[in-house]
């Protein structure tokens, strides 16, 4: 069987832009469907939206306080299979609305979904370090089985082609030397490191794939979001993907396109498995 899943952070647009995003996701016929940067009102318009087309549809702002600020802008999960959403403490209640996971009931068992939205570090400080280190937490206390992880991480700030990652804990001088940052907010800059590379390299050695770089190498420069509207502007790859090795990739992109860049600052990353169950689980 093949599942067709996107990620997505809509970028908080208006009502109207919301019901654009939502049928241009439905028109990508998707089986599963990760959103970040959602308000409740946008929420609202997704699910009516999603509904009419099949999907069911879930969201942490439902349990979390209303609020105004980046606490009022959270994750959302839709899906063609019915599903039920995980509820468990997090260790960052005060943005709790920032991970989600559902358990999907599917023919061949359940799949875990887990969306995130990483706040950044540039407006939230260090609550960008507690949220990587939560949402660490929760991957790895997932029951074990086919798992989806994906959502705005905010990092990294490049990627060598060798595979290596350059963290906001660190630096790039002008001649592209990488160097850490001594202190990072007036404190170690340490902490701020292991937390990116937790998610960033932690998540493989539990046995989450990036999917993209699984299937394409690192060789090739990707991005889903730019400084700015200019091309020459910098670009990151924020928005991932990971998976458990029961879903195998058949194709993985970032979907860079007209459209999507008049919808939202990110484009959306749709990945494409084909569910080989192992015995024992993972």
């Amino acid at each position: 069987m093949n599942l067709k899943a996107i990620s997505w952070n809509l970028h908080h647009r208006t009502v109207e832009i919301t019901k654009d995003q939502a049928d241009y996701l439905i028109s990508r016929k998707p089986d599963v469907v990760i959103l970040e940067e959602v308000g409740r009102e946008q929420a609202r318009v997704l699910e009516q939206a999603f509904a009419r087309a099949g999907l069911s549809f879930e969201t942490a702002l439902s349990g979390a306080r209303k609020a105004r600020g980046p606490h009022a802008l959270g994750v959302a999960i839709a899906a063609r299979f019915p599903m039920t959403p995980q509820r468990p403490q997090l260790r960052v209640p005060n943005w709790r609305e920032r991970i989600l996971i559902c358990r999907l009931k599917m023919p061949q068992g359940s799949l875990y979904v887990t969306g995130a939205y990483v706040p950044p570090g540039t407006s939230n400080g260090w609550a960008k370090v507690k949220v990587l280190e939560a949402l660490y937490d929760f991957v790895f206390n997932l029951p074990r089985g086919a798992s989806i992880i994906a959502g705005d991480l905010n990092t990294p700030q490049a990627e060598r082609s060798d595979g290596g990652v350059v963290t906001w804990a660190q630096r790039i001088d002008r001649r592209g030397r990488v160097k850490n940052r001594a202190y990072r907010d007036g404190h170690s800059s340490g902490r701020w490191d292991r937390a990116e590379r937790g998610i960033l390299q932690g998540l493989p050695a539990l046995g989450y794939r990036d999917v993209f770089r699984s299937k394409h190498g690192y060789a090739k420069r990707a991005f889903s979001w730019r400084v700015g509207r200019q091309a020459a502007g910098p670009s990151r790859r924020y928005d991932h993907v990971f998976a458990s090795e029961e879903l195998a990739t058949k194709s993985c992109e970032y979907l860079n396109l007209a459209r999507p860049r008049t919808l939202s600052d990110h484009a959306p990353i749709e990945a494409v498995f084909e569910w080989r169950p192992r015995r024992g689980g993972r």
